[in-house]
C-alpha cells in the first residue's frame, strides 16, 4: 500500500482515452466492458501513458443503474497501446 500511495501522489492525469467497450444485459445486471488509455505527466514535465482493461458491474434499482463493482488493471505491453513514445509536457 506504501508503494500505491507514492505512485499515486506522483500521477497526475492529463488525458484519457476509451479505446473499446462493449456492454452486456442480463436483466437488471450490466457488464461493461472496456480498454482505455490514461495519460499522466511525472514528476520531470514528461507524459506517459498507460493502457488499463476493466470490466465495471451495474445493478438497475428502481430504475437507476449503479455501480455494484468494478476491477481495472494495467494490461502488459510493448508500446502497442502508444505508452512508449514518451512527449514533453
Amino acid at each position: 500500500m506504501v508503494n500505491a500511495e507514492k505512485s499515486l501522489q506522483s500521477f497526475r492525469g492529463v488525458g484519457y482515452k476509451l479505446l473499446d467497450t462493449e456492454i452486456q444485459l442480463y436483466g437488471d445486471i450490466a457488464l461493461v466492458y472496456y480498454i482505455a488509455r490514461y495519460d499522466y505527466a511525472g514528476d520531470d514535465g514528461t507524459t506517459h501513458a498507460v493502457p488499463l482493461r476493466s470490466i465495471d458491474i451495474y445493478r438497475r434499482d428502481n430504475g437507476n443503474w449503479i455501480q455494484a463493482g468494478s476491477h481495472i488493471t494495467v494490461i502488459p505491453s510493448s508500446g502497442a497501446w502508444g505508452e512508449g513514445a514518451n512527449k514533453s509536457a
